[in-house]
């Protein structure tokens, strides 16, 4: 419970302390995306899931931070959305953004639960939706962050992670 402890401290402060770089700090970023916090239990409570695995972690979270910018981009074309109402079709916003992003994921293997929620904050937080495409790099740049210390705390601690590097996937063969 120690190294989960210091695993979730650690990872949590380094991005929450990202957030202070001028690049998103200047855009009114959030102190870190709410869906982070699932992503801490995950990867260091739960390090040993294969949906935790590094491929899972990067790539689930950036492509539905990419479709979650997308949804909410094509939804404002709507006249009367706003992010965040929760009136109009704000429902539509969010079904739509979890639905895509977790279809995309299935399809590539790559399933991870953090980032459903990194999908649905695009459409349902103002302050992450004012963010536009600057999203993404902001998710990227935290999950690597969260991995990197995922793989220092983890096995300085005698946790073997990862278990798996690379996709076993019928689709994408690296």
């Amino acid at each position: 419970m120690l190294l989960t402890m210091l695993g979730c401290f650690g990872g949590i402060a380094f991005v929450s302390l990202s957030s202070r770089s001028p690049a998103f700090a200047g855009r009114n970023a959030p102190l870190i995306v709410g869906s982070f916090g699932a992503e801490a239990v995950l990867l260091y409570a739960a390090h040993t899931s294969p949906l935790t695995q590094p491929r899972c972690v990067i790539a689930g979270n950036t492509i539905s931070a990419i479709l979650g910018v997308c949804v909410a981009k094509l939804f404002l074309y709507k006249p009367g959305f706003t992010v965040g109402d929760i009136f109009g079709v704000n429902w539509a916003a969010a079904a739509c953004s979890l639905a895509l992003s977790l279809s995309v994921m299935q399809l590539l293997e790559i399933t991870h639960p953090p980032g459903g929620a990194t999908a649905l904050l695009a459409v349902t937080i103002p302050q992450v939706a004012k963010l536009g495409w600057w999203y993404v790099p902001l998710v990227l740049l935290s999950s690597l962050i969260m991995l990197a210390w995922a793989l220092v705390i983890n096995n300085l601690g005698g946790r073997r992670y990862p278990t798996e590097w690379f996709w076993k996937s019928r689709w994408i063969v690296l």
